[in-house]
């Protein structure tokens, strides 16, 4: 099983003020029911952020809020959890975005 994470705006983001990143997670294989992926990303400054994830089965969606607290540099998405019906998907440093 595999998660394609695409993001909008694309990399480098502006965060000198507060910008919502459109993320977008679709699924090789449905989520068990009652199941919701686990989306983190780590900024250059600060801790982890979850993202959450609203969708069903294979597609979903959320925002993630940056501002300038979260630094400049490089960011990368530290985990996606995806329990599926056969297996459980973890993924690290799958996309890095320039702030």
């Amino acid at each position: 099983p595999s998660a394609a994470i695409q993001v909008a705006p694309q990399a480098p983001i502006q965060n000198e003020t507060t910008v919502d990143v459109a993320v977008s997670v679709v699924l090789s294989e449905a989520m068990k029911p009652g199941v919701l992926p686990l989306l983190q990303f780590a900024p250059p400054a600060g801790g982890p952020i979850a993202i959450p994830l609203l969708g069903d089965a294979m597609n979903w969606n959320g925002t993630l809020r940056l501002d300038n607290s979260n630094g400049t540099g490089t960011g990368v998405v530290i985990d996606v959890k995806a329990v599926l019906k056969r297996a459980e998907v973890e993924g690290q440093g799958l996309r890095y975005w320039a702030l």
